[in-house]
């Protein structure tokens, strides 16, 4: 079932986001620029896509339950 396909490709993806959000958030620009990140903004919403996808499969599970 494809729930389950993207439930295995996300694996632990969510919790890695939350703490690079986190780490991101709690540099300095200086700090950021020094690896190589000049875009805290963008960086940030590229990575909560992971977590948007993660929303929807949730959603999708459960109207599939409810079916």
């Amino acid at each position: 079932m494809e729930i389950q396909k993207t439930r295995a490709l996300l694996g632990h993806m969510p919790e890695q986001a939350n703490r690079l959000i986190h780490f991101l958030n709690t540099n300095t620009s200086e700090e950021l620029e020094a690896l190589d990140i000049r875009d805290r903004t963008s960086t940030i919403l590229d990575i909560k896509r992971v977590l948007t996808m993660r929303t929807l499969m949730q959603n999708l599970d459960r109207r599939s339950q409810d079916m």
